[in-house]
């Protein structure tokens, strides 16, 4: 008897212990961030530029990995010296033992629809990221993933092909492009939520919902020079008149379809007034993916214009070694039109992003 009331008291100490190791979900521990984005990265020595500078706005929120339920937000911002996160208007979030999505959203801002949606306003570089870590039954430092772009963004480059070419004037007015993804008033004011958490991402109206889109417009103006004039190539290649667009556009993704650029030139020859022409390409099946960027060049002859699309990564990447291993690729073929004077569409399947 007495040896069996022993081997009792063993197995009771025994539970009681195995108890006390299991997590109290009653109780929350302090957690803190760390973003690769906000340190320095080197190469060769060398130091580049951060991604995220000093006092950039960042919101992390975390969410139940099963049933993606949000459970608590923060707002913290980069501290001065650029080299890590620091509370912004805010409180430490606290959490008990267990796996998370952690979500960290640029800009940072106040999260929606239950903590489920955000806002991101037009010509905004939205940065995201999506993490899945353990919280310990202690205070805790979890490493985010990388930042990646949630938005995609254009360039324009018009010119003219030939070298030897009577033309004397070749400047553009303006571009416009067609059923771009808003969600935003004249004003600019954002009506919807267009940002779904977890998954970090925009949200992409689909093709029923035209009040989501609408045109779009890139002004070359004397007093909003956005496009650089070149008369001869700066690259070396051949051509004249170069306007290569300055800065790209930041847009939305948007549904697989069909969509229009517009184009309006200032065009001379010899020493003939300017002469305002329109001309319009018409771009089949062609969406935006995030983090890259969709070149769009319009090259111009006498009697025919012809127009590609190349989507390379977000920053070009420079290896000395031209668009081999550049991550460049051309997602169209060049069509020629004839009939310049009039309006002209572009025909035919440039692709999907």
């Amino acid at each position: 008897m007495k040896t069996e009331y022993i081997i009792l008291l063993l197995l009771l100490f025994a539970a009681c212990r195995d108890q006390a190791d299991l997590p109290d979900k009653d109780t929350r521990y302090p957690v803190s961030f760390t973003l690769p984005e906000i340190a320095v990265i080197t190469r060769a020595a060398v130091a580049e530029e951060t991604v995220l500078a000093a006092g950039e706005k960042v919101t992390i929120a975390a969410y139940n990995p099963n049933t993606k339920a949000f459970v608590a937000q923060t707002q913290y911002k980069v501290n001065a010296s650029g080299t890590g996160l620091e509370l912004d208007y805010s409180s430490d979030m606290f959490l008990s033992a267990g796996t998370y999505d952690f979500c960290a959203i640029v800009p940072g801002q106040t999260l929606t629809g239950d903590g489920r949606y955000g806002r991101i306003g037009p010509q905004v570089d939205a940065l995201g990221s999506t993490t899945r870590a353990q919280m310990r039954s202690e205070a805790t430092t979890i490493a985010l993933d990388n930042l990646k772009h949630l938005a995609s963004q254009i360039t324009f480059t018009v010119r003219v092909v030939k070298d030897n070419t009577p033309i004397t004037a070749f400047d553009v007015v303006q571009i416009e492009i067609e059923d771009m993804v808003t969600y935003t008033d004249d004003q600019g004011n954002v009506l919807v939520d267009n940002h779904r958490l977890p998954e970090n991402e925009l949200i992409i109206p689909g093709v029923g919902e035209t009040e989501r889109y609408t045109s779009i417009y890139i002004q070359n103006t004397a007093g909003n020079q956005t496009f650089d004039y070149y008369a001869d190539d700066p690259d070396g290649r051949t051509g004249k008149h170069y306007n290569i667009q300055k800065k790209p556009l930041i847009v939305y993704p948007r549904t697989n379809g069909s969509f229009k650029a517009n184009i309006r030139l200032n065009i001379a020859e010899g020493s003939n007034s300017p002469v305002e022409t329109d001309v319009s390409a018409k771009i089949n099946h062609l969406a935006f993916e995030p983090g890259k960027r969709y070149l769009f060049e319009v090259n111009y002859g006498w009697d025919f214009v012809k127009f590609t699309v190349t989507v390379s990564p977000w920053t070009t990447v420079n290896n000395d070694q031209g668009q081999v291993g550049s991550g460049e690729q051309e997602v169209s073929t060049s069509y020629s039109v004839d009939e310049w004077g009039n309006l002209v569409e572009l025909g035919g399947d440039l692709g999907g992003a």
